[in-house]
């Protein structure tokens, strides 16, 4: 190629006679340019093709005699291995990266540097392992705690997300595809319904039909066209904002003044704001066609008031194409992943709870569990949340020591998202009693607590006629004056008195049962529904701080008033299920603190409003890779709200950490 390079130059070659025509130089640039094009096609097509070729053949033929999901079974050695103290001295010193938490963030982090060579230890003070992607069976039923559904069009081959899915779980993962219509939007006040279907276009035609047909509404047409425009362009921004995640910190903050101005306007924007002054939609003007458009807001737990832009918009496309269920029920995620890490040469451990993370001339270097120093040769991975890695200004949180201490870096990491002006009180820094300061809120604080109704059924969804879709019972299209007035309510201490079905903004229902595709095997003649409401935590601070199984009963009045409650929106929505009732149980704020280690009942983290992504310090401050080295964060804090933005945290994660994961995961994609 070179000799043939340096022809057409006429490259001065020894002894080279000169030449004795006169140069054409047309035919000179012809032939300079077509090798060019023909040698690395040639090379594409008979080197890295079949190259690729074998390795993918081979890559089959190896994850074709791997144990799927279902040949797993219920997996307790590797989902409920406890971490006792014997078993965790054991291995004190053989970690090169060692993971606090095991949600989707960690599980896929530790996936991607095990199969990259590195020794990972991942620590879960849960019993079980999976963090709120976990499941767990209660009076003959199963129940999803976290995941409802999954968008990223995962029955297309060419899918990055599938890819990626198959990378971590060496392709053992598997996903039912829901109803088309995955789905809908109930507006309480009115009585109507939109239904959203995986193809965008026909979801649009069906809400420009509602408004601009049915309701008469003028202008609808022209308010869609730039709708769809905008959220081109927040998509974009959210692109960007990944490919941050991506880079080294520095270089995310040399290059952010670089965007800010667009990032501004069409990325950390709040979503009503946009809506209104570009898109038309303001309030209730256009017969509540904002209302429609954000209808999903509880998916990232922010009004659109706060939520900013390019989250909306990636949440609004991510169902494009399908929404899906993982096979098996949501516990397959921890399954699949867990056998990848101790297949190549992990540990995963529940009940191993951590205490400190160990800081040595400043540096992080390994983690306190069970009252075992287990140290870390290359990396810590916290996947337990920027509010306990670093602490957090909340009155809840006195007495919840951070994992940094203080003095170790944790106050400047913190005051890089949440400002100097917030602090945390000595209870849980350490210092003096009757030194304890006031209490101011966070900048950032705590995401939407909910309460969990699970209901079993003594019938199926096919008998029963319940489709594999979610339903939104929406108070209004106005859901910033809805949430508004909904938190406002101040309930009595006592529980005597709970909302009304019509106080509540937003309602969420779904069957987990009947998108599981694999649920008729596992339970036959039984479903499995949720009904989900968002509350205040306050509401439950009067048991703040007793055990579980001991909160007395006034608790489980409490409970069961929240049950009888939330079957009877059940019943509204889910009329068949009446009377087919045969197992009931509710989970609360408390119960995520205790099981998921939350510290308000949040469900989704760090607040996803539009606050969190205002400047480089705060993207800095919740960067994979922490100021402090040696420290690494992944699950939602470093990215955004849901399953696949965790697992792509995971990524992000060990590409910081290992380049050499970063090139196998690249070739992983390609040869799936």
């Amino acid at each position: 190629f070179m000799l043939h390079i340096m022809t057409c130059l006429e490259f001065p070659f020894p002894n080279a006679a000169p030449p004795s025509i006169a140069v054409n130089h047309r035919a000179t640039m012809f032939h300079l340019i077509f090798p060019c094009i023909i040698y690395p096609v040639f090379v594409l097509l008979f080197v890295v093709i079949p190259f690729f070729s074998i390795f993918q053949r081979r890559e089959r033929a190896r994850k074709s005699k791997l144990p799927t999901w279902k040949e797993l079974g219920e997996a307790r050695e590797l989902l409920k291995k406890g971490g006792t103290a014997n078993r965790l001295q054991a291995l004190a010193d053989a970690a090169d990266v060692i993971f606090i938490g095991s949600g989707m963030g960690s599980l896929s982090c530790a996936a991607i540097l095990a199969k990259a060579g590195l020794k990972v230890i991942v620590l879960e003070q849960h019993d079980v392992v999976g963090g709120a992607t976990h499941s767990f069976e209660d009076g003959g039923y199963e129940f999803d705690v976290g995941v409802h559904y999954i968008g990223g069009r995962l029955h297309s081959p060419s899918s990055l997300v599938r890819r990626l899915f198959s990378y971590v779980s060496d392709g053992q993962l598997e996903f039912t595809k829901v109803n088309d219509t995955y789905d809908v939007a109930y507006n309480t006040a009115t009585g109507d319904s939109i239904g959203m279907t995986d193809s965008g276009r026909e979801t649009y035609a069906r809400i420009i039909r509602h408004f601009a047909e049915d309701k008469g509404v003028e202008g609808v047409a022209e308010a869609m066209e730039r709708y769809r425009r905008f959220e081109r362009l927040g998509v974009r921004a959210g692109t960007i904002f990944f490919l941050f995640k991506m880079l080294p910190p520095t270089l995310t903050r040399l290059l952010y003044p670089l965007v800010e101005g667009r990032w501004l306007k069409y990325g950390a924007r709040p979503s009503s704001e946009v809506l209104s002054d570009e898109c038309g939609m303001n309030g209730d003007d256009l017969g509540g066609l904002a209302g429609a458009m954000t209808y999903c807001y509880g998916d990232y737990g922010v009004q659109p008031s706060l939520a900013p832009w390019f989250l909306h918009t990636l949440v609004s496309t991510h169902y494009r194409g399908g929404a899906f269920f993982p096979t098996g029920g949501s516990s397959s995620f921890a399954k699949t992943l867990a056998a990848v890490i101790v297949r190549n040469g992990g540990h995963v451990f529940v009940r191993a709870p951590v205490s400190k993370i160990m800081v040595a001339k400043g540096r992080a270097c390994g983690v306190v569990a069970r009252g075992v120093d287990m140290r870390a040769k290359v990396a810590v991975v916290s996947g337990a949340g920027f509010r306990n890695t670093f602490g957090c200004a909340d009155g809840d949180a006195i007495g919840r020591v951070p994992l940094v201490s203080p003095e170790e870096g944790g106050v400047k990491i913190r005051e890089m998202l949440q400002g100097k002006s917030t602090h945390i009180s000595s209870a849980v820094t350490g210092a003096s009693a009757g030194a304890v300061m006031e209490q101011p809120k966070d900048k950032v604080g705590a995401s939407v607590a909910m309460v969990y109704l699970f209901v079993g059924l003594d019938r199926s969804d096919e008998e029963l006629n319940i489709k594999a879709q979610n339903i939104w019972a929406l108070k209004d299209w106005n859901h910033n004056a809805a949430m508004k007035a909904y938190l406002k309510m101040d309930l009595p201490s006592d529980g005597s008195r709970l909302p009304s079905l019509k106080d509540f903004p937003c309602l969420f229902l779904a069957s987990s049962s009947a998108k599981d595709g694999d649920w008729k095997r596992r339970h036959p003649n039984k479903a499995a529904m949720e009904v989900l409401a968002p509350i205040r935590p306050e509401w439950f601070a009067p048991w703040a701080g007793t055990k579980l199984g001991n909160r007395g009963d006034s608790y489980k009045q409490f409970k069961n008033k929240w049950r009888d409650l939330l079957l009877k929106a059940l019943y509204e929505h889910y009329p068949q299920t009446e009377g087919r009732v045969a197992f009931t149980d509710i989970g609360t704020p408390l119960s995520n603190d205790f099981y998921l280690a939350s510290i308000k009942g949040e469900v989704y983290a760090l607040e996803n409003s539009a606050k969190r992504f205002l400047s480089s310090d705060a993207l800095v401050a919740l960067h994979p890779e922490t100021p402090l080295p040696g420290l690494y964060m992944t699950g939602q804090d470093t990215a955004t709200v849901g399953v696949v933005s965790a697992l792509f945290s995971g990524l992000f994660t060990a590409c910081r950490i290992s380049y050499t994961s970063f090139f196998k995961v690249v070739i992983g994609l390609f040869i799936d």
